[in-house]
């Protein structure tokens, strides 16, 4: 099923220069909406705990712009660390260092986050190997 035109061109424009490179066939533009679909449905979902961790008690649309970009960085950046994507919705440690992130984001000090927690990246990045290790060798027993 072909895309028209005008519908290819505004999902285009919707991705920034990294997401486009992956774009190449109305198959890839699929895909790469329904997975943003998807991450922004997340966010939605994790706005009002972030917002209540944060101690923001009012609600506008501007502040619930700014905090829902902080939550799809943070989950990148995360994921990225992780070298997986991650599940956030579960009460586990990528929920709670995403919330640490939005939290030291918010307080414009984010450059301390990687020195502040580099124990439980390091933790996560080991977590995530050992999961995969176990997945290619379940007779190991490890």
């Amino acid at each position: 099923m072909a895309l028209p035109v005008n519908v290819k061109d505004l999902l285009i424009n919707y991705f920034d220069d990294n997401d486009i490179t992956i774009i190449k066939n109305e198959t890839d533009i699929t895909e790469t909406v329904i997975n943003g679909i998807i991450s922004t449905l997340e966010s939605e979902d994790l706005l009002p705990e972030v917002k209540n961790y944060l101690d923001i008690t009012w609600d506008d649309e501007a502040t619930n712009r700014k905090i829902r970009g902080i939550i799809e960085r943070g989950k990148k950046y995360l994921n990225k660390v992780a070298g997986k994507e991650l599940d956030f919705n579960t009460e586990d440690k990528p929920k709670e260092l995403l919330f640490d992130y939005c939290r030291y984001v918010r307080s414009n000090a984010l450059e301390m986050f990687q020195q502040n927690y580099l124990h439980e990246l390091l933790s996560l990045q080991m977590d995530v190997e050992v999961d995969a290790y176990e997945a290619e060798n379940p007779d190991t027993g490890v």
